[in-house]
């Protein structure tokens, strides 16, 4: 609803006769609700497009939660990062270890003896390096069941993130 007054825009700053009760011209109501419409339209589509490929929509949430609050952080759940750079809007990375770029297929149900083996890691050192047998490291590796402590050292270790190390990060791409 508009009123009729001689007075100034709030969002152009124009003078103009008629402001609705925010104090907006209409030229402005109307460019806000084209954007409005073309702007989630896309942000609908982007959604739709997201949930057929598989991600959750806790997943999507918390790439829009960092995307809106404008700072720099990672999405460990999908192995990606947000990095500022000179403009506000930053510039999303994927981490060099994650599912998206990996192509080799694998049959075992962890990252643990493939990483190992990446980082010329003999399993003496590594089963040394957390303090236990060489066997149990063994079982690790061949295994969904490991220790939460040692799936955050080994992830630590090895420089990627848990749900890399035991492939959760892939189960969105396998829909």
């Amino acid at each position: 609803m508009f009123t009729y007054a001689h007075s100034h825009c709030e969002l152009c700053g124009e003078e103009v006769g008629r402001l609705d009760e925010h104090d907006r011209c209409e030229q402005c109501v109307l460019r806000a609700e084209r954007l409005a419409a073309e702007l989630l339209s896309a942000l609908e589509e982007f959604v739709r497009e997201g949930l057929e490929s598989g991600l959750t929509e806790d997943q999507l949430r918390g790439a829009f939660e960092l995307a809106l609050a404008g700072e720099e952080a990672e999405l460990p759940d999908l192995a990606v990062a947000r990095h500022l750079g000179e403009g506000e809007q930053g510039t999303w990375f994927v981490q060099p270890d994650s599912a998206w770029l990996d192509h080799v297929p694998e049959y075992e149900p962890n990252r643990i003896r493939r990483l190992r083996h990446m980082r010329g890691l003999s399993a003496e050192r590594v089963a040394r390096d957390l303090g236990v047998a060489v066997a149990e490291l063994a079982l690790w590796e061949h295994t969904p069941e490991v220790p939460a402590d040692i799936v955050e050292r080994l992830a630590e270790m090895f420089g990627v993130s848990v749900p890399h190390l035991m492939k959760t990060d892939i189960d969105w791409l396998q829909g």
